[in-house]
């Protein structure tokens, strides 16, 4: 009996400590075996090209529609990862020079479209032709288009648009007792003596002429409607330009201040009730809601001495010669000008979309003030293209100076300018 009690009492020992040893090993983690990984598990994302797009956009509302357009393409089947960075437009266009000799460029970079020549022959950008013309995304508006071209090749995009039109305060010109905006220069004079003579101290129109190239921005639209051009400013119509501003101010139907003014400085005018029209761009429409929230206005075309005319604005991208993945790169532009992005991207910041497949009322369906903006692009004038822009504006602004305060007649100030923008237009042969 003792002998049966001991072998017992032996089996369940030797059972206890199977349990425990099975225990043991089920609660060991690293004696656990994995299970196995499923098809699915083992797929990858496609790594996406990391690259840097420089810009020079201060405006919260444009950094705002920017960052949105690059955070939705990166979320997005992409071929990029892109990241922005903000320089101020002076510090930027610094970098951009400096770059191009030292390599410290970005992929992508944003230039003003008067620049972009320019900086196309300094060799900041990469040619696009074969990939533009190759392309379903290249629909764009003539204007626009030409100001990223450079020798016949095509080196940026057009990106975000804008021009020039007439602001019109609608209680000033219906007391005056104007049923119908004048279309011609001499109707817009006899506009203007209406404005004058029913309240003698507000000035009819208002326009900036400060020697810059806002100046030479403002004048542009003066210069063609009257029958002018940048390159021949002795023509006929090019000193008849000059002499249709001097007017305005010789009979004070725009402020010898002009001279001093800068857009800006035109739309706190209009705002202030100081002027009762004023040239100006669709930009200033949420200026114009903060300084002068219950104003009533209309915006119309300058009136011409021949044919429409107005001046264009805004930006372009392309991708910089130190860009080591031109696909990659050309995959966001491609995206950020396409149909349906330019125009949520334009219209939620108060521009312009330059392709040709957007008409004004598909961009902006209950804006009849951005509708008449957006119209104005089909006239719109390019600046150059030149490599030598800055300095063709300048003898421009120069030239508006000199008649303006009275230091040349027209026909002297266009002969001058005319003889400079010759020997600027030389180098370039």
């Amino acid at each position: 009996m003792k002998r049966k009690f001991s072998s017992i009492l032996m089996l369940a020992s030797t059972a206890l400590l199977l349990v425990a040893c099975a225990k043991n090993q089920t609660t060991t983690p690293s004696d656990q075996v994995a299970p196995e990984k499923t098809s699915s598990s083992n797929s990858q994302e496609p790594v996406k090209v990391p690259l840097t797009l420089w810009h020079y956009y201060t405006s919260e509302a444009t950094q705002n529609a920017l960052t949105k357009l690059i955070d939705d393409y990166n979320a997005s089947g992409g071929k990029a990862q892109v990241k922005q960075q903000l320089i101020p437009r002076d510090e930027l266009m610094k970098k951009y020079t400096l770059g191009v000799t030292t390599g410290d460029l970005p992929d992508l970079a944003v230039i003003d479209n008067p620049d972009s020549a320019a900086y196309s022959a300094m060799g900041l950008f990469t040619d696009l032709t074969e990939q533009f013309n190759t392309s379903s995304h290249n629909q764009f508006q003539e204007g626009p288009l030409a100001t990223g071209t450079y020798q016949g090749k095509i080196y940026t995009l057009p990106f975000r648009y804008n021009a020039l039109a007439v602001w019109v305060n609608t209680d000033m010109i219906e007391a005056a007792g104007i049923d119908t905006m004048p279309a011609t220069w001499t109707g817009f004079l006899e506009t203007c003596k209406k404005l004058k003579d029913t309240n003698p101290g507000v000035y009819p129109f208002a326009f900036a002429a400060a020697k810059s190239e806002e100046g030479t921005f403002q004048f542009i639209p003066f210069l063609y409607s009257a029958g002018g051009s940048v390159d021949d400013m002795a023509s006929e119509g090019s000193v008849q330009a000059l002499a249709n501003i001097k007017t305005l101010v010789n009979t004070g139907y725009a402020s010898n201040e002009v001279i001093n003014w800068a857009q800006g400085d035109v739309e706190k005018q209009f705002a202030a009730g100081n002027a009762a029209m004023m040239l100006n761009g669709s930009w200033q429409i949420p200026n114009l809601a903060t300084d002068a929230p219950d104003l009533k206005y209309q915006i119309i075309s300058l009136p011409t001495d021949g044919k429409n005319a107005s001046c264009m604005g805004g930006e372009n991208i392309g991708i910089t010669t130190s860009c080591d993945n031109i696909e990659a790169a050309w995959d966001f532009l491609t995206y950020a000008t396409s149909k349906e992005i330019s125009i949520a991207f334009n219209s939620s910041i108060g521009t312009i979309s330059p392709r040709s497949d957007v008409t004004a009322e598909e961009q902006y369906p209950d804006n009849e003030a951005m509708q008449v903006f957006a119209q104005q692009m089909a006239y719109a004038i390019a600046r150059g293209p030149s490599p030598k822009w800055s300095e063709i504006s300048e003898n421009i602004q120069t030239a508006i100076q000199a008649v303006l305060i009275d230091a040349e007649t027209p026909e002297q100030a266009g002969s001058a300018a005319a003889k400079k923008i010759a020997e600027i237009n030389a180098t370039l042969n």
